[in-house]
Parts: C-alpha cells; structure tokens; sequence
C-alpha cells in the first residue's frame, strides 16, 4: 500500500504537467488542421493578377509593392516597411515600370514622416494583437490543466479503490488501464494481494465526464486579425513624363 500512494503521489507531482502539456499540444494540432482555411479566387482576381504581373517597382535593389491607380496610367506605391522608405529615401528615387522617378525634397519628407507614422500604428496593432491571443491561450491552456487535474484525481481515486480491495466498476478499471497502464498493473497486484471483503457494490459518483478544451478558441484564434500600416506613394504617367502625387497610408487586415 505504501508504495501505492508514494507511486501516486510521485505521479501526480511529475505525469501530470506532462500529460497536460501533450493534451494540449494534441488539441492544437487537431484544431488548427480541421479549422485550415481555403480561399477561391474570383476570375476578376485572376485578370487582376495577370495586370500586375505587367507592373514593377524598385528602388535599387529593393522590390516594393506597386497596385494600379483609379485614374488611367495611374499607380500606388507601396512602401512595405519603413526601412525600404528610408534607403528609398536616401537614393532619391524609385523605379516604376523601368522608369526611373527622382523624388523632391518634399515627397522625400512626407514619405519619411508617413512611414514612421505607419511602422508606429503596426507595432500598436501588433502588440494588442499579442495580447488578445495570448489571452485566448492562457484560457485554452487553463481549461487543459483543470481537465487534466480530474483525470489525474480519477486515476488516483480508481487506484487506491482498487488497492484496498474495495470493488471498482468496469468502466473506471477500463480507464485506468488506459490513462497509466502502470498504475493499473500495480494496482491490480495490490488488489489481489489486498483482503477481499464482500460489500454492496456501490457506483463512484460525482465524478464529471472527461472533457477536451472547447473548439470555440481555435475559432476565436481564427477570427483574429492584425493590421498592417505602409506609407504608399501615387505615381502617374502623362505624355512620358513621372508625376508623383500624394503621400499616403493603406492598412492590411491578415
């Protein structure tokens, strides 16, 4: 009996951390596969792809995002970072379509506020992104603990049963077989060494059903969304000649 309880006590110590860290990490792996998402292009989509296939923008040998504009030969620059818009910056030009287009002092100027004022926004985004799925995860990872901790409790209460010769049922034995086939072996070797006593059979009570963590957070993971602050730059073309326009900001939902 003694080596019962210090196995059990052993066990609780040291398996359960373990076992609630594998729960988890099983759980995450089921929930992210079943919730993969897919996305179907529209054939607008695809004559908009084969568009930009057409279109370039570079400053040096730094690729940056270009789109078309609203107006004919009419195009957004987009600087994705705010270092391409500094080293952008610091080479005085861009190129679009081949062409090369110096920039003024001016545009330089609100290319450099506008993007620190886009890298600003981006990590502000990004930190309460952070702390809304951290949250979600804390309480995913705390609902584990705490359906490990009953399991564990079963298993403990199953085993002294078992071991001080009083009658388990068939369900309870079956699930301590296959929660720690170890601590059933010794248990078993316990009950039969253990004074058999006959006494009305009574079912345990009181005990909840094994739960999994709820597929509502792999949801709420997935509906979460971070924006994405650029600087962009308005390029348009008249008779051959560059003309910038305005400087602005485009936000990306991911």
């Amino acid at each position: 009996m003694n080596d019962v309880r210090d196995y059990a006590s052993k066990t609780y110590y040291t398996s359960a951390a373990e076992r609630a860290l594998k729960a988890y990490q099983d759980t995450c792996r089921n929930i992210s596969s079943k919730y993969a998402d897919s996305v179907e292009i529209s054939q607008d989509g695809y004559e908009l792809q084969e568009k930009g296939k057409n279109l370039s923008a570079s400053s040096g040998k730094d690729q940056l995002g270009i789109t078309q504009g609203t107006a004919p030969n009419s195009y957004v620059i987009h600087f994705d970072n705010a270092a391409l818009a500094h080293r952008a910056v610091q080479r005085g030009y861009i190129t679009v379509n081949g062409q090369d287009i110096p920039l003024s002092d001016e545009v330089k100027e609100k290319i450099l506020k506008t993007s620190q004022e886009a890298f600003d926004a981006s990590e502000k985004a990004m930190m309460q992104y952070i702390m809304q799925h951290d949250a979600i995860v804390a309480r995913q990872q705390a609902e584990v603990w705490e359906n490990e901790s009953k399991r564990m409790s079963r298993a403990i209460s199953v085993m002294s049963k078992m071991a001080s010769g009083k009658k388990v049922s068939e369900e309870d034995r079956k699930f301590l077989a296959e929660y720690d086939p170890e601590m059933y072996a010794m248990a078993v070797s316990a009950e039969m060494m253990a004074e058999r006593k006959e006494k009305p059979f009574a079912e345990i009570h009181g005990q909840s059903e094994e739960q999994t963590p709820s597929e509502d957070y792999a949801k709420e993971l997935g509906n979460l969304q971070c924006e994405h602050t650029e600087a962009t730059l308005e390029v348009s073309f008249e008779n051959g000649n560059a003309i910038t326009g305005e400087v602005g900001t485009n936000t990306i939902n991911y």
